[in-house]
């Protein structure tokens, strides 16, 4: 079986970075964000990035996949933002993948959100995902994983909290040093925010293959 994987939204390419560590082959990517987009082409080349937005790509000319991978767009459901769901048109971006998994039909979803996805509008918008995708025949599990940290050195200076760098950044995130380097330290914050901790992602990608092996 050939373990191919597409991934919507890419960013800095997280999915890919900590898929392909677990035996997976990135066939195709996306995303319209010119700084992720750059990083990306640093790091894997410009073969298998489409650099579009989503709402205009034909999932025709996507190639066949196993695995499917979506970090979509989180403001519009952290609690650190304005919370506005499906009504912010970020939140609406959700039915993209919908639209794509339906023409392709691959064997298997990886999404990611954040926790407040969950707990959106009393629960009405984390049930119209789940309602959304088992319509297309997808039945799903969902989690709340975190990112076990455990030591941070160089945090505290003369006994102030200090701001972590960005290569400290990239190295809770389960990237290499110098990962996002190429762009200003403004949008590697942000990068790499908004980016998947690659060692979870890893982690969900051998055991993905155990199931389908």
């Amino acid at each position: 079986m050939e373990f191919a994987t597409a991934e919507m939204f890419s960013g800095i390419g997280g999915f890919r970075f900590g898929l392909e560590k677990s035996g997976w082959k990135t066939v195709w990517a996306n995303d319209n964000d010119k700084y992720a987009c750059q990083i990306y082409r640093k790091n894997f080349g410009d073969k298998e990035l489409v650099e579009a937005d989503i709402r205009t790509v034909d999932p025709e000319t996507i190639p066949d996949h196993t695995l499917l991978t979506a970090g979509f767009p989180c403001p519009s459901f952290s609690l650190a933002g304005k919370r506005k769901g499906f009504q912010d048109i970020r939140g609406t971006l959700f039915h993209e993948i919908v639209r794509v998994a339906q023409i392709k039909r691959p064997k298997l979803l990886l999404l990611e959100n954040v926790k407040g996805l969950l707990s959106n509008d009393n629960g009405k918008t984390f049930a119209t995902v789940l309602e959304s995708l088992g319509n297309i025949g997808y039945w799903c599990e969902w989690q709340t994983l975190n990112n076990l940290v455990l030591a941070v050195p160089p945090i505290l200076h003369n006994a102030k909290i200090r701001r972590l760098t960005p290569v400290e950044c990239e190295r809770l995130q389960g990237f290499p040093d110098s990962w996002t380097r190429g762009v200003s330290d403004t949008q590697r914050y942000k990068l790499l925010g908004n980016a998947v901790t690659t060692n979870v992602v890893e982690f969900l990608g051998r055991r993905l293959r155990e199931c389908l092996e």
